[in-house]
């Protein structure tokens, strides 16, 4: 019961948070974003794709997201701009689809979910199936990777460079979430477990240790934060 309260908050604030930075939110549907195919310009510039990227980001466009990602992701190869990393990070993290997902959670439950802080065990299959949408492509592993490998959660000039970067705990919670998400489905567990705190996972593989980093670092970053105990609440 304390991780679907847990998941219940997370939704509350994410759906908060989606609100008050998609400035087209009002004026397109949900349906109207899922009938995008929208597709960027090869050989795009790194400003040009820091320019796409705060598009996809200000307007919640995760398919935008989605087509931008391969060429953000090869641009984190060498020794990218600190906008560039932050710009990448929030790109992969919109492609996911885990923030649209939890904001869809939030209005399938409906008020409930404000009024108890709880997911009715009867919801269970309601937020699995919207959870199942969820998914982290090779780009997006290769950006998170990049994370991982550049920045150490027990060194604290990491975290405060990270932190310097724009690049928050609720970002690599929601990392964190749609790589469990993955793995969850990567080795046959229901997400309703995953919900519930019960699922079996392959601890050794790469989106599980990947998703312990990310959480390493969001924790680092803010041990506090509603997201960061959902995704824990998920190990």
């Amino acid at each position: 019961m304390k991780r679907t309260r847990i998941l219940a908050a997370a939704a509350v604030v994410l759906a908060a948070l989606t609100l008050a930075s998609c400035q087209d939110f009002f004026t397109s549907s949900l349906a109207g974003w899922a009938q995008r195919d929208p597709t960027v310009p090869s050989g795009l510039t790194a400003d040009q794709a820091m320019t796409i990227a705060n598009q996809a980001i200000v307007n919640c466009d995760t398919g935008l997201a989605r087509a931008l990602l391969p060429q953000m992701a090869d641009f984190l190869v060498g020794t990218p701009s600190d906008a560039l990393v932050e710009a990448a990070v929030d790109t992969a993290v919109l492609a996911t689809g885990i923030g649209e997902a939890f904001g869809e959670v939030l209005a399938a439950v409906g008020t409930s979910i404000i009024e108890t802080g709880t997911i009715d065990p009867a919801d269970y299959d309601t937020v699995a199936a919207i959870l199942g949408s969820v998914g982290v492509s090779a780009d997006g592993f290769d950006v998170f990777t990049f994370l991982a490998t550049n920045y150490d959660d027990a060194v604290p000039a990491d975290v405060t460079a990270l932190a310097a970067l724009g690049v928050t705990a609720e970002d690599l919670a929601l990392a964190a979430a749609a790589l469990l998400v993955q793995q969850a489905t990567v080795d046959g567990a229901t997400l309703d477990t995953l919900i519930d705190g019960t699922a079996s996972l392959t601890t050794t593989d790469p989106d599980y240790q990947l998703a312990l980093s990310m959480l390493d670092l969001a924790t680092a970053l803010d041990p506090t934060n509603d997201l960061v105990s959902l995704a824990n609440g998920w190990l």
